[in-house]
């Protein structure tokens, strides 16, 4: 198998993330969680973001011209 640098790297990133958990997934979502909660970042929920940009487009919409084709001649 080639060896990549860069994928060695990464795993042993994962390695050392997972063995700073308590070496098992479930630990490490907890503690990126915790870090999320402490570093008092904004996460945005994407759903919500959703809602937010349809009402602004709601609000701001322009109705568009009638077609040309509804006009009588």
């Amino acid at each position: 198998m080639t060896e990549n640098p860069i994928l060695e790297e990464l795993h042993k990133t994962r390695e050392r993330l997972l063995e700073s958990a308590g070496g098992t997934l479930a630990g490490l979502v907890a503690h990126l969680q915790e870090a999320e909660r402490k570093s008092g970042r904004v996460i945005l929920d994407p759903k919500e973001l959703r809602r937010k940009r349809q009402a602004a487009d709601e609000d701001t919409h322009i109705p568009s011209a009638p077609s040309t084709s509804a006009i009588p001649s």
